[in-house]
C-alpha cells in the first residue's frame, strides 16, 4: 500500500528553508573568494545529502576541494588542511545528534568558519556554529 503524500504539508514544512536561502546565497558569495576547501560534517541522512552536495560540488567546481565526513572520523582524522581557508558546515536534523555536536564543540573557536543547519535556534548545534540556517518543524530531512 502506497503512502499518502499531503504535497501542501510538504511545501509549508520547506518555507523557512525557502526563506534562507537569499541569506545562504550571500554567505556563500561573501566566503567564496576566501575558501579552498569546504568539509561537510553530518550522520544518517544529514550525511547522506551532504555527499549529493560534495557530488554536485565535485562536477561542477573548479577551485574548491569538498569532502564529506561523519563526525568521529573528522575529529580522529583532525584534517591537516584545516585552516583559515576552510569553511565547515555541520548539519543535524534535530539539532542533537550526539557525535556532531561533539565534532562542532571540537572545531568552536577555531580560526575558520562554522555553519550550522539544523531544524530550530534553541537546539545544542544551533549554539556552537559562527553562522547557523535553520529549516524548521519539516518531516524533509534533505532540506538542509
Amino acid at each position: 500500500m502506497a503512502t499518502e503524500i499531503d504535497a501542501a504539508e510538504i511545501i509549508e514544512g520547506l518555507n523557512l528553508a525557502v526563506e534562507a536561502l537569499p541569506r545562504a546565497a550571500a554567505l556563500g558569495r561573501e566566503a567564496g573568494a576566501n575558501i579552498d576547501r569546504v568539509y561537510l560534517i553530518a550522520c544518517g541522512s544529514a550525511n547522506r545529502a551532504m555527499q549529493g552536495i560534495q557530488y554536485w560540488a565535485d562536477h561542477h567546481g573548479r577551485n574548491v576541494e569538498v569532502r564529506t565526513f561523519f563526525p568521529a572520523e573528522f575529529m580522529a582524522m583532525n584534517p591537516p588542511k584545516l585552516d583559515k581557508r576552510t569553511l565547515v558546515i555541520l548539519a543535524s536534523k534535530s539539532g542533537k545528534t550526539p557525535e556532531t555536536v561533539q565534532a562542532a564543540e571540537f572545531v568552536k573557536g577555531r580560526t575558520f568558519q562554522t555553519v550550522v543547519l539544523t531544524q530550530v535556534d534553541s537546539s545544542p548545534l544551533a549554539q556552537l556554529g559562527d553562522e547557523a540556517f535553520f529549516v524548521g518543524n519539516t518531516t524533509e530531512s534533505f532540506t538542509a
